[in-house]
């Protein structure tokens, strides 16, 4: 009984570093080269028939396009399958079981140090003591000698604009020391 192996109609993007990890499964049994030509890459391994996969590099992916490709050698077969099966996954945004526990780790870590910020905010709500009226009025005062002195000049240059502001600010802090009070 003999082995076939068939691959037909495939086109699959793949990173750099998915082509590596199977090269280094490759190069086990077969030796293999690059040829670049016209914007391809392509790779050939040589086993009992030289196979040729086009790549067409698009940015960090390599997209692999082949019509038909039949091999009767089973490493070969095996590894290429291997590729196409992770290449088709990271397509479709499967993780494998280290990826999606990292990814958990990372959401839970994240998750933790959302909930932490949020209690440190709490706590520093609670350990304000509230500003009692007189210290508001004493500031507001305060504020309000620093904006008459701010108009003053404002009057002596002729600046209107900056004149304008001043008024309405304190207008604004009149209104908040009569709430206070």
């Amino acid at each position: 009984m003999s082995f076939v192996g068939r691959f037909t109609n495939i086109q699959v993007d793949m990173n750099k570093n998915l082509v590596q990890s199977f090269l280094e499964k490759i190069e086990q049994a077969y030796p293999y080269e690059w040829v670049t030509n016209e914007g391809y890459k392509t790779l050939i391994i040589h086993g009992d028939k030289h196979y040729q996969l086009p790549f067409k590099e698009e940015k960090d992916l390599l997209r692999l396009s082949i019509e038909e490709l039949v091999t009767s050698e089973r490493t070969f077969s095996i590894a290429f399958n291997e590729l196409l099966f992770e290449s088709r996954k990271k397509m479709m945004g499967i993780e494998n079981v280290y990826e999606r526990k990292k990814r958990r780790l990372e959401k839970r870590e994240h998750d933790i140090q959302m909930i932490q910020n949020r209690r440190t905010e709490e706590s520093q709500k609670t350990l304000a003591a509230p500003i009692p009226n007189e210290t508001k009025e004493r500031m507001i005062e305060l504020e309000i000698n620093y904006l008459l002195m701010e108009l003053h000049e404002a009057m002596k240059s002729q600046d209107k604009d900056r004149e304008i502001t001043c008024k309405n600010k304190l207008h604004e802090l009149v209104e908040q020391s009569k709430r206070i009070s």
